[in-house]
């Protein structure tokens, strides 16, 4: 038994400190899912959640902020139909992440979806990595890109690239420091655009429910093409493509980057942006849902900056800097916005 807990405590500590080989998360996956090591396993993460909260990594501002992230996420979870041995995993496992700010929700995903108590498979063709509303995750793929995976999207890739492209599947939002290969470029597909670059740091947005398609190129450059037509652009630094999904327009313009990817520090950047579109943000950042009364409060332009705060600090916020007021509703994260 102690040769056993000392063998979860390495791995959960490889796993903490973004530390697993790709070759050994398979082992990882297998022990943290094994039904006789839960006690074990819980036991662990519990002693490491006490440790980080002792040392203060975090102050009490952010631990709300984090918390209050993942109640919802929580309550969902506890409400499928899974055993109570799978849930009670699964809040140790988000407790973790929540602290550390690493992808334990793969672990989530595999444990989660393997409820049935089948085997994961021995060799796994693809990967996909999944970031749950009011979270974000940083993690490495097997060529050393380094990928930042905003709220509510997912990355879907292959354990090791082969053939003569890097190809990898983005559903809502992704920040990509694309390790440089000049003979194996790297794609992004998304549903509507493929995104082609060599050695480039870029930012895609494109979550299924948004009217526009985004990449945003920090560096280097990248081709970005349409789906439907084959038409495409290039871009250069501190170029943004745009693509409407309802006209099917694809437009150009130059912008200020760190807009579009301050997000991955943990910062929202408004700038004269619609009240709707801020809205469509918040719900992902916070995993709530927040209806606006009328049109003329969804056209509302508003400039702020979101930085550490909780939900509620963000809609006082938003009350004191335009016309507009909030009834919020804790149990069901529901938030109205009205007029003053």
């Amino acid at each position: 038994m102690v040769k056993e807990t000392k063998r979860i405590t390495e791995l959960l500590d490889e796993y903490y400190h973004n530390r697993v080989r790709m070759e050994k998360i398979r082992e990882v996956i297998l022990q943290l899912g094994n039904k006789k090591d839960l006690e074990e396993v819980e036991s662990v993460m519990k002693k490491h959640w006490r440790e980080e909260k002792r040392t203060g990594l975090l102050g009490e501002k952010e631990y709300e902020m984090l918390l209050d992230g993942i109640h919802h996420r929580i309550n969902r979870l506890e409400e499928e139909k899974s055993g109570k041995a799978t849930v009670r995993m699964a809040r140790f496992l988000m407790k973790a992440a929540a602290v550390l700010f690493l992808p334990l929700f793969i672990t989530t995903f595999f444990l989660l979806n393997n409820r049935t108590g089948k085997k994961v498979p021995t060799s796994i063709a693809y990967n996909e990595i999944y970031t749950p509303l009011a979270a974000r995750t940083r993690f490495l793929l097997p060529d050393s890109t380094v990928v930042w995976l905003n709220a509510g999207s997912s990355l879907r890739f292959p354990l090791v690239f082969t053939g003569k492209t890097r190809e990898v599947y983005l559903r809502g939002e992704g920040y990509f420091d694309v390790a440089k290969n000049h003979r194996k470029p790297f794609v992004i597909h998304t549903k509507r655009l493929d995104v082609t670059a060599l050695g480039t740091s870029l930012d895609v947005m494109a979550y299924a429910n948004d009217r526009t398609v985004r990449t945003t190129l920090i560096e280097g450059k990248v081709k970005v093409e349409k789906k439907s037509t084959g038409t495409y652009v290039f871009l250069k630094p501190s170029m943004q493509a745009v693509m409407d999904t309802v006209t099917g327009k694809l437009r150009m313009a130059e912008v200020e980057t760190r807009y579009y990817t301050s997000w991955k520090e943990g910062k929202l950047i408004f700038r004269h942006e619609p009240m709707e579109a801020v809205a469509h943000k918040l719900e992902r950042w916070f995993n709530c849902t927040i209806y606006i009364e009328n049109d003329k409060l969804r056209k509302y332009k508003y400039t702020g900056t979101i930085e550490m705060e909780t939900l509620r600090e963000v809609l006082n916020l938003i009350q004191i800097t335009t016309p507009m007021k909030y009834k919020y509703d804790r149990d069901t994260r529901e938030v109205w916005l009205k007029p003053m």
